[in-house]
């Protein structure tokens, strides 16, 4: 547990942060089903209501058409987000968009 001093300095760093972060917290929050409980720490959680995004967690992200932006960091942009990279699937080839079986979704 943090003394007196510690807290006031890690609020020091946190309000330092926060406006540069706080998108980027929210979505985390979002994704991972923990925005309403954070809300309601900060006595906020009336900004909600009760129908709540609810994601699909473990459906496909399937990324169709060309792009000059690599795989990789596609991948790491969604990771920053909370989202796994296992649910990706990429088809990025004129060829593969073509014959891919949009069935399956």
């Amino acid at each position: 547990m943090l003394n007196c001093d510690e807290l006031l300095n890690l609020e020091e760093k946190i309000l330092e942060a926060l406006p540069d972060k706080l998108t980027t917290i929210l979505i985390k929050l979002n994704s991972n089903g923990k925005l309403d409980e954070f809300l309601e720490v900060l006595d906020l959680g009336y900004l909600t209501s009760q129908n709540t995004y609810r994601p699909y967690r473990s459906g496909k992200i399937v990324v169709v058409g060309q792009t000059e932006v690599k795989e990789s960091i596609l991948l790491g942009v969604a990771e920053s987000c909370g989202v796994s990279k296992d649910r990706f699937e990429f088809c990025l080839d004129y060829n593969k968009a073509k014959s891919y079986n949009f069935k399956k979704m």
